[in-house]
């Protein structure tokens, strides 16, 4: 699909009604007590939570057993908030240390901190850990689960090293320190431990699958979030790298952009987006008999859908 048509079926109507549907998700009770932690303290929109459970609704892979959906939406939830809470502290505070103490949680297996930010982040993973061992096939693909983790840490660790130097900045790195940005590949582990019926000779073809939605969606990403993330000076946007780097801007002007120049920036990413879905497409079509492969290039566009009516929303 290319960019232009992506666009063009964007229209406002479209935009609000599938805001609405966004608006309307309402949440599992138990992942609205993990929010209320949240909120004690952090400060994102609430918009987020109810954003991110549709995004995982719509993206969770079609082999997943009926009787694990909402566990899986539950732990897919937990490792959003997650993901939030160390992210801010890579992005927003910037703080390295605080960062290393938050990473260590994680390593350690820590399961209490005398710090309210930091214990909280000790219960999620500690949460997630004891709810993630009940899925059929855990065992399985345990060790691939937590070697994922290890790669989104090494993200975080990146975007903080980043935020701290500027002079860092370059297009090559960034794409790929940034590759678990999305918890995508994370997200479809958890999937695969769900699914009884999914057929272990095609692991291999479903990593590299993993791989280029999570890039995929993190384009949507990329367009949705870098206008906020510029007034943040959270500079760990593919847009950035780009915009230094191949159009030779410096930070100091990319405020200045007009409409015009953005928006022939953004069909760039679009281009890139259009072009990974249309090879996943002849590479993998009719090539899966655990999943219908189409099912997921309709989830990754629908995903995409959802990060362009976001703009400049806090997600």
């Amino acid at each position: 699909m290319t960019a232009k048509r992506i666009l063009k079926q964007l229209t406002p109507e479209r935009v609000k009604k599938e805001l609405a549907e966004v608006q309307a998700v309402e949440l599992p009770a138990d992942l609205q007590k993990w929010i209320k932690e949240y909120e004690k303290v952090g400060d994102r929109d609430p918009f987020i939570w109810k954003w991110a459970y549709r995004g995982w609704e719509i993206c969770t892979l079609p082999c997943v057993d009926d009787a694990y959906k909402e566990k899986i939406l539950f732990l897919k939830m937990l490792n959003t908030m997650l993901n939030v809470l160390i992210d801010d502290i890579a992005d927003i505070a910037q703080d390295q240390a605080l960062l290393e103490k938050a990473i260590a949680i994680i390593f350690n297996n820590r399961k209490k901190h005398s710090d309210e930010y930091l214990n909280l982040i000790a219960k999620i993973w500690t949460k997630i850990n004891q709810e993630i061992r009940e899925l059929p096939r855990f065992l399985e693909f345990k060790d691939i689960f937590y070697f994922d983790y290890y790669q989104f840490v090494g993200t975080i660790k990146y975007s903080c090293l980043l935020n701290n130097c500027h002079h860092l900045i370059n297009h090559f790195e960034q794409n790929f320190y940034t590759a678990h940005n999305m918890q995508g590949v994370i997200g479809i582990t958890i999937d695969l431990m769900a699914s009884p019926s999914f057929k272990i000779k095609e692991l291999a073809v479903t990593r590299e699958i993993a791989y280029k939605l999570e890039r995929m969606g993190r384009i949507g990403n990329i367009i949705g979030t870098w206008q906020n993330e510029l007034k943040n000076k959270d500079f760990t946007n593919d847009m950035f790298s780009f915009l230094i780097e191949k159009k030779k801007i410096a930070i100091r002007d990319i405020q200045n952009l007009s409409n015009k120049e953005i928006q022939a920036i953004e069909k760039y990413f679009l281009k890139e987006w259009g072009l990974l879905s249309n090879s996943l497409s002849k590479k993998f079509k009719n090539k899966f008999y655990s999943f219908n492969f189409q099912d997921i290039l309709i989830s990754a566009h629908k995903f995409l859908t959802m990060h362009l009516i976001s703009k400049n929303k806090e997600i």
